[in-house]
């Protein structure tokens, strides 16, 4: 990981026991913020694979514009799958109401099932942009019916 080849690291990383994964968990998340390394989304789905991931490491490698859009979209799909995941609903409902239609619903997939009345003003703004669209309105009625809310 710190040698010559870091990105063939990540690939041999998938290939380690589960319980193994959590040990590398620290190097590999500091090779996700490294600007020379393009294996960033096999990186994330091994973050994903390990018990200790935390939403809290990776929210600000999702926020930065700098990153690629598909590689940001896994890292919300990560994020969402983190315990932690409540703790950054500012940052989630930022990226519901941003300009990629992808990275918008992938953070409302990231909060699918999740009681939060601080998303309730975002679920409306985004009823009100996405009625139209199947997809989008089908996750936003599931999100307005686990928060207790309707559409106006």
């Amino acid at each position: 990981m710190s040698g010559s080849k870091p990105d063939a690291a990540i690939c041999c990383a998938r290939r380690l026991p589960e319980g193994e994964k959590c040990r590398y968990y620290q190097p590999m998340l500091q090779l996700l913020y490294r600007e020379n390394i393009t294996e960033k989304n096999r990186l994330l789905y091994f973050l994903h694979d390990c018990k200790c991931r935390r939403a809290g490491d990776i929210i600000a490698f999702a926020m930065d514009n700098n990153n690629k859009e598909e590689t940001r979209k896994t890292a919300v799909y990560v994020i969402g799958t983190c315990d932690d995941k409540m703790n950054y609903v500012r940052e989630l409902s930022e990226l519901m109401r941003g300009e990629s239609y992808w990275l918008a619903h992938t953070a409302l997939q990231a909060v699918f099932r999740s009681k939060c009345r601080g998303l309730d003003d975002t679920y409306l703004w985004m009823w009100e942009k996405y009625k139209t669209d199947r997809m989008m309105s089908a996750n936003l009625k599931i999100a307005f019916q686990t928060n207790g809310i309707s559409p106006q």
